[in-house]
């Protein structure tokens, strides 16, 4: 029964069908089980190849049997069936891709001595007198205290508003506005002093009242980023982009508004929203699971990817039929790169990757397709079709 569930499962990975827990696992086990995999013989069928991988991981399932916890065994079990997928994965491509065995190493080789770590949790705060904090660079606690809100800095990557003497209105009664900006290779989460939490994406940026007065609650947001918004039906929350207003009472979404995007995308998870575009004052209400897109004016209203919109929020690139250049702007995001776009194909891709992998690990599993290279020199990406 185990057996052929694995099975099952190899053929689900190879064909793009794994579901998020299973590649999340894959990535996590590969880099130890891979070594073990080195032993194969590429040169044998397919279904010789399957064979000796099911054989090791009996193998590696009969030596955890003495421990006394099922959880433990299962976890176990679903983490290396997950890991010899990938193995396999890179067993077949380098058989299918025999006859270039040497291109590809000296590709590897290539990836890896030019390679880019990951973005993490960098931003720089400007405060309402103009004076800028680097996030990464200061020390965890309080860094500022501004109309009576304690902003504080946490060693886990997140600003914090606190109204610490409970007054409304000091200071004039002016609005102080703060802003906050992720570079390329970044990513922040903001607690609002209302409650309300919101997560900044790479290359983005969130302008919002230190805090909130009035009859609303307004941001302006450019880039990415996930919100979860504290109740206030007294106080609508309202998220102001290029093109368009989100409005919403308490709920949580994402808005996706970045420039060089040619639409802006927002994804409702629960609650309900308004989504208004700016110039021709069209607007159209969400339900929990859907997406509005605004391109030119006109928001179109369909079913939405849930996982796909919020992959990045929870630590993961996500794709679903998405063309490469797509992923190669989420790409130069993230790493903080630059990408020659010149010979891009139209290649699609289903997969769920770590964003927590450097990037030559990521460009290795978007070659598995067989249909293109990549190269790293001076920080700048460069795709080649394979003929």
């Amino acid at each position: 029964m185990e057996e052929q569930y694995f099975i099952d499962l190899i053929d689900k990975y190879l064909a793009g069908k794994a579901d998020k827990s299973e590649i999340l696992l894959v990535e996590e086990y590969y880099k130890r089980l891979s070594e073990k995999g080195k032993d194969l013989s590429y040169s044998k069928p397919d279904y010789v190849i399957k064979e000796e991988i099911l054989v090791k991981l009996k193998e590696q399932i009969y030596e955890s049997a003495n421990e006394s916890s099922l959880f433990f065994r299962r976890k176990y079990y679903y983490a290396l069936a997950a890991s010899i997928i990938l193995v396999l994965s890179f067993s077949l491509f380098f058989y299918k891709q025999k006859d270039n065995s040497n291109q590809t190493l000296v590709q590897i080789k290539t990836l890896k001595a030019n390679d880019v770590a990951p973005g993490g949790n960098k931003a720089i705060l400007t405060l309402a007198d103009g004076s800028k904090i680097v996030l990464d660079e200061v020390r965890s606690g309080e860094i500022a205290v501004q109309s009576g809100i304690s902003i504080t800095k946490t060693s886990d990557g997140k600003l914090i508003y606190e109204n610490v003497i409970n007054k409304i209105g000091v200071l004039e009664n002016r609005i102080l506005y703060n802003q906050i900006e992720t570079p390329k290779g970044g990513q922040y989460q903001i607690n609002l002093p209302d409650g309300s939490k919101v997560w900044l994406n790479a290359a983005s940026s969130l302008k919002y009242p230190a805090i909130f007065n009035g009859n609303e609650r307004q941001v302006e947001l450019v880039g990415e980023a996930y919100f979860e918004v504290f109740p206030n039906a007294e106080m609508p929350f309202r998220v102001s982009t290029k093109h368009q207003l989100v409005e919403v009472l308490g709920t949580h979404f994402n808005v996706n508004a970045y420039s060089n995007e040619s639409v802006t995308r927002t994804t409702l998870i629960e609650g309900s929203v308004k989504v208004s575009e700016k110039s021709l004052n069209n607007f159209k209400y969400l339900k929990p699971g859907e997406e509005a897109k605004n391109k030119n004016g006109i928001i179109l209203v369909h079913e939405a990817n849930i996982e796909q919109a919020i992959a990045w929020h929870k630590g993961n690139f996500q794709f679903n039929d998405t063309y490469l250049i797509d992923i190669l702007k989420q790409i130069e995001r993230w790493y903080d790169v630059k990408v020659d776009y010149s010979k891009v194909p139209d290649t699609r891709y289903n997969a769920n990757i770590s964003r927590n992998l450097n990037l030559s690990r990521v460009l290795e599993v978007l070659e598995l397709t067989g249909k293109v290279k990549f190269s790293i020199e001076d920080n700048i990406v460069k795709v080649s079709n394979v003929k």
